[in-house]
């Protein structure tokens, strides 16, 4: 069964890759990133396990048979959906004054907010206050990618000064706070727009190279934030990547296939699911905000779940339960709807087709602005959550469409 199982894996991962050769836009499209992210973060675990049983037999089947099923989900509605009528009255807007005060209110907030943010300190499980510190420095980002934009179809050197910004804030992030998701969302907010707006397509060589950067930072960057949180930056020379990389694979430590492969299990051999309660509940810890209203309140606002301490004590080998582990966007969505999770995906892969096919064939930057966002969020329904993407759209909605609108009054 587990080899028939991940040949029909390796078989889907293969389909969108081998597509990308006749259709080079196929880089940016949903298939394509699911493929290369499953392959990547998801595919090498399943492999080992053949040969050190980590995991055993019916949680690999489990996690396999749901990942067989979201993933074909979201192919078979990238697939079926289509959308003939593609509007052309969306491509005038105004770069003036006014846009770029709106733009840099938003950018100088997030900066501002961003700047007070401890990157030696940055990663750890902090609520209160610093929820709130943390919303409002995620306008930084999808502001920078529409200055970004911006600047691709008219350069000034105000718009220069605040990429540079920018970037030095997100260095701190990605170098000492050891953060992956930025270092992933930083080649997204630059790679895209390079495609929409200037038909910018890499070579095969940048491909590997981005690949491999990403690979190697997605295994060594956990371990070497140790080190950089600390200002030991002379100990990542001592690193030996191929010792970290096989205690990865081998689930030594932490591993999150492994560990969401048993988190799975668990709610489904108690038929714990929460139907929709754990994607409620990631709004509330987002949006309800204990310093605001009280932690009596918000323990009060969210809707009471499965207890996964509890699940995992059945003499388990694993020990106990990793909340602060990414669970794969598939094994997240499974906690609340179980097998019935390919529905969420199905739709997801709809609304992907969507806004890949405006944003392509329109001439409207607005369009091109928000599949460049959108494609973080097409990454993180594998890697994390499919739900927490409305908790972090929110954000973005509000600066996108404030954004546009002023450039069109």
């Amino acid at each position: 069964m587990k080899y028939i199982l991940i040949v029909i894996i390796f078989i889907l991962i293969l389909i969108p890759i081998i597509k990308v050769k006749n259709d080079k836009s196929k880089l940016y499209q949903l298939p394509f990133l699911y493929s290369i992210t499953i392959l990547g973060f998801i595919f090498p675990s399943l492999v080992s396990n053949f040969k050190l049983n980590y995991i055993s037999d019916q949680e690999f089947n489990l996690f396999s048979i749901n990942l067989i099923l979201c993933f074909s989900a979201a192919l078979i509605g990238y697939r079926i959906y289509s959308k003939k009528y593609i509007p052309k009255f969306f491509n005038k807007y105004k770069d003036d004054t006014y846009t770029s005060i709106v733009i840099s209110i938003f950018f100088f907030i997030g900066f501002s907010i961003s700047i007070t943010i401890d990157p030696y300190e940055y990663g750890n499980e902090q609520g209160g206050f610093f929820a709130i510190k943390q919303l409002f420095a995620r306008f930084l980002r999808p502001t920078a990618l529409i200055i970004f934009c911006f600047y691709l179809v008219k350069k000034t050197n105000y718009r220069l000064v605040l990429l540079m910004l920018w970037l030095f804030l997100t260095s701190r992030f990605i170098i000492i706070s050891g953060r992956r998701s930025e270092l992933f969302t930083f080649f997204i907010t630059i790679g895209f727009p390079l495609f929409f707006i200037k038909n910018y397509i890499p070579t095969k060589g940048i491909i590997a190279l981005l690949i491999t950067i990403s690979g190697f930072a997605f295994i060594i960057m956990p371990v070497a934030r140790n080190f950089t949180k600390k200002g030991d930056f002379g100990k990542l020379l001592e690193l030996d990547f191929s010792e970290i990389s096989g205690n990865y694979i081998q689930g030594k430590k932490t591993n999150e296939i492994f560990e969401s492969a048993v988190d799975l299990n668990s709610v489904y051999q108690n038929n714990a699911y929460s139907y929709g309660a754990i994607a409620i509940n990631k709004f509330t810890h987002q949006y309800v905000s204990s310093t605001i209203f009280g932690k009596e309140f918000k323990e009060k606002s969210k809707i009471t779940t499965a207890d996964f301490e509890k699940l995992r004590k059945y003499n388990y080998k694993h020990g106990n339960f990793k909340g602060y582990l990414a669970r794969t966007g598939f094994v997240d969505t499974f906690f609340d709807f179980g097998f019935f999770s390919f529905i969420f995906y199905f739709i997801f892969g709809m609304i992907s087709k969507h806004y890949f096919i405006i944003a392509y064939k329109s001439n409207d930057i607005f369009s091109k602005i928000f599949y460049s966002q959108f494609s973080i969020y097409i990454f993180l329904s594998v890697y994390d959550s499919l739900f927490r993407i409305l908790v972090l759209i929110i954000p973005f909605l509000l600066i996108f469409h404030s954004i546009k609108n002023t450039s069109k009054s």
